[in-house]
């Protein structure tokens, strides 16, 4: 069999074998160490030892054919038992009884002494530094012996007292090399064995204190949109029946009684109007507000939410503009969502915009194509709204964070406006849950404000 169609075996069992220890680089250096060693000296030492046969070398011969099927044997037993550290003493062990013999008999003209430099290299890299330094003093105390000795016999070479004192320092030098490096990378490895541990460590306990933060707050958000009803309905009565009393169904009141009420009144609806917005955050958060699109006039919902925080505006002096007259007739959206979403925009322009103040309200048909943020929307045509006021502006700082939960404007709390800061969040959500994309703009302080979005304007067949 030759090299050439020996090749994609040998490619393929390293393959399996990087397979099968891939989770342990070290016991996969290990095992392909042993594998070449091994191949390497059957494939060597079986046409040496046929080679020492025809030279009548008998003894050789025989040693180098039984270290070769040792080293199959080997070979067998590693990949049946997958037992590294026996087969790699196996290796060694048949390594330095080979090498010993060529030494001890000198192989080809006294040449054979130099294939000992290798062995403190297999032995180190085999069996790791401490146990690779006793199998090399192992392995180097026979050759000492056999420097001082010198034995007379046929069977055995003799070596000048010159070459014997160039042999044994370069095998400590060779020795002493070998053992540092594999030292040193056996630091190194421990040394990275244990950041990952500690890393691995750190990344399972940030993923349990992730899924315990998931599953609370899942558990907080269904709490939440699960308790509309609970909530909604003991502020619905309480607002019904301070409405009745005020409407004086039961009597007339007097002016201390009227202030108290009308405080009430105003009190809950400021609070039904705070648990709504929670509600509808959380179920945003839960993943239980969905879409209900119906064909819509946008032009009549932009009028009727004007309608809505006109009265409030006119006890301030606040000018309210529209221009609304360039959009399309129809449109499929949320209607229910998307009046929330301008009275969110309206009620924050007029309330931050101080007396005598304007807003503005602009709507127009806008191209997606070239805007990001849309996704698979940007094919489509759209609409872009705008709210623009006069009042007390937003800081660059500001603008990052407006659309967060529970964020205010420094400029708002400083003048102690009233609010959680919930509202711009989930209009943001709102806008988001439409395909659209909404941002703000303004010069500072003092400068006003420029809120727009954009959804797509999914037009029916008569838009």
């Amino acid at each position: 069999m030759s090299f050439a169609a020996l090749r994609p075996k040998t490619i393929a069992m390293l393959n399996s074998m990087a397979n099968q220890w891939k989770d342990d680089s070290e016991v996969f250096r290990k095992v392909v160490l042993l594998n070449v060693v091994c191949l390497i000296g059957i494939f060597v030492l079986i046409p040496m030892g046929f080679l020492a046969f025809w030279q009548s070398n008998f003894y050789l011969g025989c040693f180098d054919l039984t270290v070769a099927a040792l080293l199959a044997c080997n070979l067998l037993y590693l990949h049946k038992t997958i037992n590294i550290t026996n087969a790699g003493y196996m290796g060694i062990l048949c390594a330095s009884l080979l090498f010993l013999f060529l030494v001890f008999t000198g192989g080809v003209k006294n040449t054979a002494f130099v294939w000992i430099y290798t062995f403190p290299l297999f032995a180190m890299f085999l069996l790791g530094s401490k146990k690779g330094l006793i199998a090399n003093l192992l392995f180097f105390v026979p050759i000492l012996f056999f420097f001082i000795l010198e034995p007379q016999s046929s069977m055995f070479t003799t070596y000048s007292n010159n070459l014997k004192m160039r042999i044994i320092p370069s095998f400590l030098v060779v020795l002493v090399y070998s053992y540092l490096f594999e030292f040193m990378r056996e630091r190194s490895y421990y040394k990275l064995i244990s950041e990952v541990a500690a890393h691995r460590k750190t990344a399972e306990k940030l993923h349990e204190a992730k899924i315990v933060s998931d599953k609370a707050n899942k558990t907080k958000s269904d709490f939440l949109a699960n308790m509309s009803h609970e909530l909604r309905t003991p502020l619905n009565h309480i607002i019904g029946f301070t409405e009745i009393v005020l409407g004086r169904h039961f009597g007339g009141l007097n002016d201390t009684q009227e202030e108290y009420l009308n405080d009430v009144h105003e009190s809950s609806h400021h609070l039904l109007s705070l648990i709504n917005d929670i509600l509808d955050i959380s179920k945003v958060e839960a993943g239980k507000l969905t879409l209900d699109p119906k064909p819509i006039n946008p032009k009549e919902l932009l009028e009727n939410s004007l309608t809505i925080v006109k009265e409030k505006a006119s006890k301030h002096g606040v000018i309210i503009a529209h221009d609304v007259n360039r959009i399309p007739d129809t449109i499929i959206a949320d209607e229910r969502k998307l009046k929330q979403i301008m009275y969110n925009l309206l009620s924050n322009a007029v309330k931050f915009t101080p007396d005598q103040g304007k807003v503005q309200v602009t709507a127009k048909i806008c191209n997606c194509s070239n805007i990001e943020g849309l996704g698979s929307k940007k094919k489509d045509s759209g609409i872009k709204i705008s709210v623009m006021d006069t009042g007390i502006g937003l800081e660059v700082t500001d603008i990052e964070r407006i659309f967060n939960p529970f964020e205010q404007a420094e400029i708002t709390k400083n003048k102690n406006y009233q609010g959680t800061g919930l509202g711009l969040a989930l209009t943001k959500h709102l806008v988001e849950l439409h395909g659209g994309i909404i941002w703000v703009e303004s010069e500072g302080e003092n400068k006003g404000c420029n809120f727009s979005f954009i959804i797509p304007a999914m037009l029916n067949e008569k838009g």
